[in-house]
């Protein structure tokens, strides 16, 4: 075998649907010729003794591992592990951490990073690895031999998105996903859910945000967009698609074109956006048109009710606006569903308070009341290591669904226990009031949607922080 691409085991993983990244990468691997196979270690959690086997018996050329930032530790202990056995296999490492800390990778057992979008510079590397070609001149590829954090060449953003082939879920035992059920969110309908991508890159400059993707926004046809449901709902059965992208709503005449796409097919299919949507674009025209097209579900990035912390965080929003936004999509229907952030450098305790007696003011399905994770390549880590407010760099708490919660951020306005003490009642104080407990009711008829709220339930407004 040329290939072999891994998702290591991660325990607190939110949802177990097909990594979308790494079957994209897969794919173009295998478009050029390359034998392929994947490993998802979070949905068959696997030993040691036996990851080592199957390396053995497959024996390949080149392993890449992706992770993100809380799986980190966990990638390169399995890197450390593979070269104690296999040293001459050539270990690549990818992602978003890995893309900003590559020399971390590189001290841990990876011979080489793949920097950004990794579709063709991971080609190009396996390329170089099976036929001996030097790989240190390879183009958006650091290597043990490079200078540490140095990149080979001037890399760039895949520009033409319609050119990657499909992502190689075939590569995968995609029944398997769907029996376990675990989704994005109480919301999704559906585990028969497939992910998918419709533009890549966004223009904001928020503070807490790690994206490696750009600040252009570039986007896939609309025809290859909905061709590419309709290969799903043929070839799984898929009854639901969740769009991972955060700017499926940036221009309006692409989302309606994607939305007639949809209905011209006549493909029935729900849809919603569980990492978010950019609200201040919806209108009528275009809440009308998700709706008619499947969508019954809206995820916003709120982040707070004040003025002063959303200008500090740069995201170019205003409570009134987001409050009337939220208003127009509920009239329509739609479950709304916000996130709202905690502890942005600069923020103080009063203002915690003011986001949360905004949230309760609006008419949300679900929300998620998060605190600020320091992740590298971001304006807020900058800020916090210039003003000595970085508590720690432990990856593996790196994770706002951990509990106890690990705050990396403290500064001369709360601690990490004020933010723990701050998310506990937030949370307490949105789903403990009687209207929302009536209105979830209906939610927990289904087996599995009933334990995700009494793990969430227990986990967020039960247990001591």
């Amino acid at each position: 075998m040329d290939v072999l691409i891994i998702k290591p085991e991660f325990k607190n993983e939110i949802a177990l649907i097909p990594p979308l990244g790494l079957c994209s990468i897969a794919a173009t691997v295998r478009e050029k010729g390359y034998s392929v196979e994947m490993r998802d270690y979070c949905l068959f959690p696997t030993s040691d003794d036996q990851i080592i086997k199957e390396i053995g018996y497959r024996e390949p050329r080149v392993i890449g591992i992706g992770s993100t930032t809380p799986s980190v530790s966990e990638a390169c202990r399995l890197a450390k592990l593979i070269k104690s056995f296999y040293p001459d296999v050539h270990l690549c490492a990818g992602g978003v951490h890995a893309s900003n800390l590559p020399g971390e990778m590189l001290n841990s057992g990876f011979d080489s990073v793949c920097i950004g979008e990794a579709e063709h510079s991971f080609a190009v590397l396996v390329k170089a690895v099976i036929r001996g070609f030097d790989i240190d001149s390879v183009t958006g590829v650091v290597t043990a031999r490079s200078d540490l954090g140095q990149v080979q060449g001037q890399w760039q953003h895949i520009q033409d998105l319609d050119a990657l082939p499909t992502p190689a879920y075939d590569l995968l035992p995609m029944e398997a996903y769907f029996r376990r059920g675990k989704t994005y969110g109480v919301m999704t309908r559906s585990s028969r859910t497939m992910p998918i991508l419709s533009t890549r890159g966004c223009p904001a400059a928020c503070t807490f945000c790690h994206s490696v993707t750009g600040k252009q926004v570039r986007f896939r046809s609309p025809r290859k967009v909905v061709e590419e449901i309709e290969t799903w709902v043929q070839q799984y059965g898929i009854r639901e698609i969740q769009f991972l992208d955060d700017n499926f709503t940036l221009m309006k005449s692409y989302a309606l074109d994607i939305c007639r796409e949809i209905q011209d097919r006549k493909l029935n299919i729900r849809f919603w956006f569980p990492n978010g949507v950019r609200e201040d674009n919806l209108d009528d025209e275009l809440l009308i048109a998700l709706k008619q097209a499947g969508c019954y579900a809206l995820f916003f990035g709120l982040e707070s009710g004040s003025q002063r912390v959303l200008d500090l965080m740069k995201k170019n929003k205003r409570p009134d606006k987001m409050q009337e936004k939220v208003m127009l999509c509920k009239r329509y229907g739609f479950k709304i569903a916000a996130a709202f952030l905690f502890g942005t450098p600069g923020e103080t305790l009063s203002e915690m308070q003011e986001t949360i007696r905004f949230a309760c003011s609006l008419p949300l399905d679900s929300v998620n009341f998060l605190v600020v994770n320091p992740y590298p390549g971001t304006e807020i880590r900058t800020i916090a290591e210039e003003m000595g407010y970085l508590k720690h760099s432990e990856w593996d708490v790196y994770d706002a669904t951990i509990t106890p919660l690990e705050p990396a951020i403290e500064t001369p306005d709360f601690s990490a226990s004020d933010l723990r003490r701050i998310q506990k009642q937030a949370y307490r104080q949105f789903y403990l009031r009687p209207r929302v407990i009536l209105k979830s009711l209906p939610n927990m008829l289904k087996w599995e949607k009933f334990r995700k709220y009494v793990s969430y339930i227990n986990k967020y407004v039960l247990t001591r922080f």
